[in-house]
């Protein structure tokens, strides 16, 4: 419960109740999102790792799809709107 205060009156509001502006839910969900896909992006990087074995081509593949899921949400962000097709090596 969180507490709001005016020049006359203190009220109890309950936290469901706060109206987050546009740029904060923004900001709130793009860090959160941005932190999540980086952790992710880390464990594809492990791959690398002597346990796994891979051609060239594999690494290529993987690397071609993160550019394009990069460039696809930086044209988002631009206002531009493009597909996205599903990865499989």
């Amino acid at each position: 419960m969180l507490t709001q205060t005016t020049s006359a009156t203190t009220t109890n509001i309950p936290a469901t109740h706060i109206i987050e502006s546009k740029s904060d839910k923004f900001k709130r969900l793009g860090t959160q999102r941005v932190i999540n896909a980086l952790a992710k992006i880390r464990l594809i990087s492990n791959l690398s790792g002597p346990g796994y074995e891979y051609t060239p081509e594999q690494s290529d593949q993987i690397v071609l799809a993160l550019q394009s899921a990069v460039d696809t949400v930086k044209a988002s962000l631009n206002g531009v709107v493009k597909t996205e097709s599903e990865f499989t090596l």
